[in-house]
């Protein structure tokens, strides 16, 4: 019995290992197309899928970007490698590996690449070990009433357990759903948010008021 145990968990920690790898693999590609990328439109698109793999990897190489620790290196053949670096080491963003590098220009970080990164930040954020954490990130990104993270606030709120979290999610995604084109679900919203009177709701609401849907 002891034996079957001990193959099954090895058996799941093989997997779950494999699993990360292969978030970290998709996280440092897509990182690596976003530096360098000339097309700022394309990096935020691509900043905003790193949010998608749960690599634990983003928020270290996504703050190191922020804080001018990420450059890119060239190599004898021309090919640009970017690398970060933290404490004296250089290390590759692709791969992780160790990297002989001397450049000392950091890679820009606009205003929009910074707010870029900062979504993908609280979206992590969402599935992170700290409760207030997690709450103030889900409200944060309620209030931006964009409809592409209602399927991360549906997704948590089936697995999440603390209640203020929960709170937080289903206010969330009524004050996302004001913004919608479906009329059921706006009408939804707006009972679900008056009657828990959810103040900060108010000026979405108010916003309805012009609203030429005769449901609303």
């Amino acid at each position: 019995m002891r034996a079957w145990f001990h193959i099954v968990f090895v058996g799941v920690a093989i997997l779950v290992g494999a699993s990360a790898r292969a978030d970290d693999a998709t996280a440092r590609s897509l990182l690596t197309k976003a530096i360098l990328s000339s097309n700022v439109k394309e990096q935020v698109d691509l900043i905003g899928k790193l949010a998608e793999t749960g690599s634990e990897a983003v928020p270290v190489m996504l703050n190191a970007w922020r804080d001018g620790k990420v450059f890119v290196h060239q190599t004898a053949d021309g090919q640009k490698v970017p690398f970060l670096r933290t404490d004296g080491q250089a290390t590759r963003i692709d791969d992780g590996s160790p990297i002989e590098a001397s450049e000392t220009t950091p890679v820009e970080s606009t205003t929009k690449l910074r707010k870029a990164m900062k979504n993908t930040l609280d979206v992590l954020t969402i599935a992170g070990p700290d409760p207030q954490g997690r709450r103030a990130a889900i409200t944060k990104l309620g209030m931006t009433q964009n409809a592409a993270y209602l399927p991360i606030f549906e997704a948590r709120l089936a697995v999440e357990k603390d209640p203020s979290v929960l709170k937080a999610l289903r206010e969330a995604i009524a004050i996302t759903q004001l913004a919608g084109t479906e009329s059921a679900a706006k009408v939804t919203a707006i009972e679900f948010l008056a009657k828990h009177n959810i103040i900060r709701s108010l000026d979405s609401l108010k916003k309805l008021s012009t609203d030429p849907d005769p449901q609303v």
